[in-house]
Formats: C-alpha cells, sequence, structure tokens
C-alpha cells in the first residue's frame, strides 16, 4: 500500500501539530491517513484518538476496517455500548487506578460526548470531563462529515438546531490541551460551511487540503419527470429492461418523504419478474427502522443488492465498479421560474440564484 499525496500532506500537517482539513470525496483514501498518524503515535504514551462518526451503520463500517484490516484496536462508542463497568475498565480506561485501556482509537457518536438533555453525562462524557487522566491521554480529534457541526449543530430557519451537540465542539475545544491535533473531513466544503467549521474546532493556522469531487468514472445528468415526482412510474427506468439480476447497477434513491419512499419501493418490486419480487431485491430504507432490518438491509446492498430507495432528498445515484452516475430529478415547472422574480435572501447559500457551473 503506497500513500497518495493527500494522505502525506495529512501526515505531515501532523508532524506540524497543525489542525488539518481534508475535503475529499468518497474513495479518496480519508481513512489511511488516520491509520497511519495513529501508527505513528508514541505507544508509550498511551495515546488516544477520538472520531467523531455521524451514523452508527458507518460505525461499524469503520470499526471493522481499523480492527482487522490494520490490527488497529478501535471500537465505536453510542448508546448501545456495553455500560457494563469492567469493559470499560478494560477496553477504555480505570479511573479509579488511573489506568489506560487496551484501546487506542474511540469511534464516537457526537452526543456520547455532552450532557443529555435531561443535565447527565454519558459514561464516555464524564471520562472527558471529569477525569484529568483520560482527558490528558487524547491526542487527536477526527470529525467526519464536518458539514454536521452547521448543518445538525446550528438553528436554521427558525428551527432548532437538529444535534445541538454538534454545535458543541468548540467547548470540548476548549476543554482539552491546545496541543491536541484536530482533522475535519468532508467531500466538499460550501463557503458558509467552512466558515462554521474553521469557527468552531480549526485553528487559524490549519493546513487546508482539497481534492476535486469530479472523477473520470463520474457522470452527471438531470431528468424532468412526466407530471409529479411522487408518481412511482418515473422511477421504472431505474431498472433494467429486460431485467437482468447479475448485471443490474447498484441504485440509491433519495427521498424526503417516507410515504413516496415505500410507495416507489413496492412500485419497482412489483415490476420485477415474478421470480425476484419479495426477496428483497428493493427495499426502503430510514433511520426510523429497526436496527436489525437497517444492518440486513445495508449489507445485502453492499454485497448482493441491486435497487435501494433510502430518505433523503431528490435524487438518484446509479454505482457499479466502473462508474457513477449522478441524476437530478425536477419537475416541469422549475423551467418556469424568473430568476429575477424569484425573491428571498438572494445570498442564502441553500437555495442558490445562479445557474449552475461546472464548478458548482
Amino acid at each position: 500500500m503506497v500513500p497518495r499525496e493527500m494522505q502525506f500532506q495529512v501526515v505531515l500537517s501532523d508532524f506540524q501539530r497543525k489542525d488539518c482539513l481534508i475535503a475529499a470525496g468518497t474513495s479518496s483514501g480519508k481513512t489511511l491517513p488516520t491509520v497511519l498518524c495513529l501508527l505513528l503515535d508514541d505507544p508509550s504514551a498511551n495515546p488516544l484518538t477520538i472520531t467523531i462518526s455521524p451514523l452508527k451503520q458507518l460505525q461499524v463500517t469503520q470499526e471493522s476496517d481499523f480492527n482487522s484490516r490494520f490490527q488497529i484496536p478501535t471500537v465505536m462508542i453510542n448508546e448501545d455500548t456495553p455500560r457494563d463497568v469492567d469493559w470499560w475498565n478494560a477496553n477504555i480506561h480505570d479511573a479509579t487506578v488511573h489506568k489506560a485501556g487496551s484501546v487506542w482509537h474511540l469511534i464516537v457518536t457526537v452526543e456520547q460526548l455532552f450532557k443529555s438533555s435531561a443535565g447527565h453525562f454519558a459514561r464516555l462524557g464524564f471520562l472527558i470531563w471529569k477525569c484529568k487522566g483520560f482527558q490528558c491521554r487524547i491526542k487527536q480529534v477526527n470529525i467526519d462529515e464536518a458539514h454536521c457541526i452547521h448543518t445538525a449543530g446550528l438553528p436554521l430557519y427558525g428551527l432548532n438546531a437538529f444535534c445541538p451537540a454538534w454545535g458543541m465542539l468548540d467547548e470540548l475545544k476548549a476543554l482539552l490541551a491546545n496541543d491536541v491535533i484536530w482533522k475535519v473531513f468532508l467531500a466538499t466544503f460550501h463557503p458558509h460551511i467552512l466558515k462554521t467549521v474553521l469557527q468552531k474546532v480549526l485553528k487559524l493556522n490549519c493546513i487546508k487540503i482539497q481534492l476535486t469531487s469530479n472523477h473520470p468514472n463520474t457522470m452527471y445528468t438531470t431528468h424532468q419527470f412526466q407530471g409529479r415526482i411522487k408518481d412511482p412510474r418515473n422511477y421504472e427506468c431505474f431498472l433494467q429492461h429486460p431485467f437482468d439480476f447479475d448485471t443490474q447497477p447498484h441504485i440509491l434513491i433519495f427521498f424526503n418523504d417516507k410515504v413516496v419512499m415505500k410507495k416507489v419501493a413496492q412500485h419497482l418490486d412489483d415490476k420485477l419478474p415474478p421470480e425476484y419480487c419479495g426477496r428483497g431485491v428493493i427495499q426502503h430504507y430510514h433511520s426510523g427502522m429497526s436496527e436489525k432490518y437497517l444492518k440486513r438491509a445495508h449489507d445485502s446492498f453492499v454485497k448482493e443488492g441491486r435497487v435501494d430507495a433510502l430518505q433523503c432528498a431528490g435524487h438518484a445515484l446509479c454505482l457499479s465498479k466502473e462508474w457513477a452516475l449522478f441524476v437530478v430529478f425536477f419537475e416541469a415547472w422549475a423551467l418556469s421560474i424568473n430568476k429575477n422574480e424569484y425573491t428571498g435572501d438572494v445570498l442564502d447559500p441553500d437555495h442558490p440564484r445562479k445557474d449552475l457551473r461546472i464548478s458548482s
């Protein structure tokens, strides 16, 4: 395994003891710099790296990679983590006898770092805020999907913050030693999100590393729906005709409406050949479902699934081993918008008024 230029740059920023911002897309190799920085830590100091990751399913994948591929003792900590004192003493930290646990790397949900709405610390939060010996072991903090600091951690458009803990990371930074290195990772940083991230967690002299999200095997297109975007028939284009299970691309379809998502998934399943109907080739998936179902759907899609409908937004992503195609959906009325009459805050980054460009 030969590190790429971006990965070397991240490791060098670590040697310079500087915070680092890494803007790079999926599969660009953002995991390896974390691995190298962990391996280069001085083990005699019992150092600890905390990686903040927003999704439990993502944590599962990350934990497996660090333990199996890189042999780095890693555990994930979220609301499902064992509460057994002996487990915490052996793996994380024994505050009674001031002894480090066996784990070097913690992958955590951000809520575990602060008090709950009821005013109580989770066990990890207690160690960080109340145990000086544990606090001093923390040498690095990595933030995956760092856009959540802005989008989930701040009140926006008159609504309260979706997850206030994301907006409290500046308090954690003030608590920890000044020489703790902070790294933030994201596919791309829009100016308003970058401003928030810099204010909350990065020092002014941080190193910024940015890779393009455009790749030779990535394509983008738009698709105008016939009728309403909620009409399930509009999504039949994502199934091969005639259907061939072995060559059907993996497809993610993002929605912002659970009811529509479920209706589309059922409609597409009904369009499959009889031998594939009801066999999980097409599944809908959102955070309100049981952990057992989510894991089964995720594992099936990664290993052998073909089409998956996910709750999120109005676009789709077609995947194969060789290419990826992004499709943005819109209804006919979008073409009738007069930009001169499109009122509102013209500087609002979430509702842009300008035409899309190649660099948008």
